[in-house]
């Protein structure tokens, strides 16, 4: 998704992502949740991955890793919810309930397009299924990104 169909709802300085589904990719292998970038993988992105078993939540900024956080592990064929946020100088990610785990110095990328269950070079698909995809254009406090992801 890109252009307007993008910026109309983006919101650069703080916002949400909840992803509820599942990945039927080994825990051996990536597979992609979401990712708001510029096209490129490490240039300037935002998202949300399984590499292999834990969940991990970046952000690139100008090829600079600014987050890298383990939101915990998942299992292949199990449904999973993740929540991540971001904003200036904070970032957090809950994974099934957990305590949030936050990154407090952040630098915010420029992105302008959305990928869904792909990277942003088309690979690292899913291969499972999406039941929940939504983002909000606010930074939601850690304990609501932990309420969030509950049961």
């Amino acid at each position: 998704m890109t252009g307007a169909n993008f910026s109309s709802w983006w919101n650069a300085t703080n916002g949400t992502f909840y992803f509820e589904g599942l990945s039927n990719t080994d825990t051996g292998s990536s597979a992609w949740c979401f990712s708001a970038d510029d096209g490129t993988l490490t240039g300037n992105s935002i998202y949300a991955f399984c590499n292999g078993a834990p969940v991990t939540y970046r952000i690139y900024r100008s090829n600079n890793l600014e987050v890298d956080i383990n939101a915990g592990n998942r299992s292949q064929g199990v449904k999973f919810k993740v929540a991540t946020e971001y904003k200036a100088n904070d970032a957090a990610a809950s994974l099934n309930g957990a305590a949030a785990i936050a990154d407090t110095s952040v630098t915010l990328p420029t992105v302008d397009r959305l990928n869904i269950c792909r990277s942003p070079s088309g690979q690292f698909l899913l291969n499972g299924t999406i039941a929940k995809l939504q983002y909000w254009p606010a930074r939601f406090t850690d304990a609501q990104l932990q309420l969030i992801t509950k049961g």
